[in-house]
């Protein structure tokens, strides 16, 4: 049981961080930002996600694989989150 309630609270500090990263680099407020949303929906450029993955890798300490720096690689936010939590380490 603890462990779930950690596996959790990992999420929604991975989650959250996710959403501020993105508020800071792209015109969207924060309560838009929501894990279905379509990432080739949104007007992302390949070096406002650079910058995105970069502020994550410094809030995490850890460092995205090559084949992961490009937005492609992502269908949904939920998919890019899950990848941030599986290497974040807190």
């Amino acid at each position: 049981m603890n462990e779930q309630i950690e596996k959790n609270e990992k999420l929604d500090v991975v989650e959250n961080e996710v959403k501020k990263a993105i508020e800071a680099n792209l015109d969207m407020l924060y309560s838009d930002i929501r894990p279905d949303l379509d990432l080739s929906s949104i007007n992302i450029d390949s070096m406002s996600f650079i910058k995105i993955c970069a502020s994550l890798e410094t809030t995490f300490n850890f460092i995205f694989d090559d084949e992961m720096l490009a937005i492609s690689s992502f269908k949904t936010l939920e998919d890019f989150i899950s990848y941030v939590k599986s290497r974040a380490q807190i």
